[in-house]
């Protein structure tokens, strides 16, 4: 099977709790049983390209934000010590800071981010050919893209 798995993190190349632990976990195993998983993430201020190999696809995503439409730049690389393909979305405004959710108090713009995420995630899909069986989505950040099936 196809698996997408949507998140904002996966362990080592941005984590911030246990959500980054579990999306790199269960990608490993679903890829040692014979499933196809890859996993999308945003492309943060933070992550180290060059340490993981990450490479620009030149591809560009058109997101439609309501009655405009966002435009964002698509990067690919693997997991750490793994087969498994990790796509990172780059889009400066949104996700080129040193934090996740932010600090003591989180973004004030997290929840247009994550609707952003939630949606870029099927340009993502498309941009690379790949038709998902399963659209595995990891908690309010990237649950509204259910709603955008």
């Amino acid at each position: 099977m196809n698996i997408l798995i949507a998140s904002t993190e996966a362990t080592p190349i941005a984590k911030a709790g246990g959500l980054g632990d579990m999306v790199s976990f269960l990608a490993k195993e679903w890829k040692a049983l014979g499933h196809n998983p890859i996993i999308v993430l945003p492309k943060y201020g933070f992550i180290d390209i060059n340490k993981y190999g990450f490479r620009n696809t030149f591809k560009t995503l058109i997101v439609q934000m309501g009655y405009w439409n966002e435009y964002a730049s698509l990067w690919e690389g693997k997991l750490p010590n793994s087969e498994v393909p990790v796509y990172l979305i780059e889009h400066d405004i949104y996700f080129n800071r040193e934090g996740i959710y932010g600090g003591p108090i989180e973004y004030s713009d997290n929840d247009r981010r994550f609707i952003f995420l939630s949606k870029a995630i099927f340009e993502v899909a498309r941009a690379i050919g790949f038709s998902p069986d399963i659209i595995h989505s990891n908690d309010y950040h990237t649950a509204f893209s259910m709603a955008f099936l």
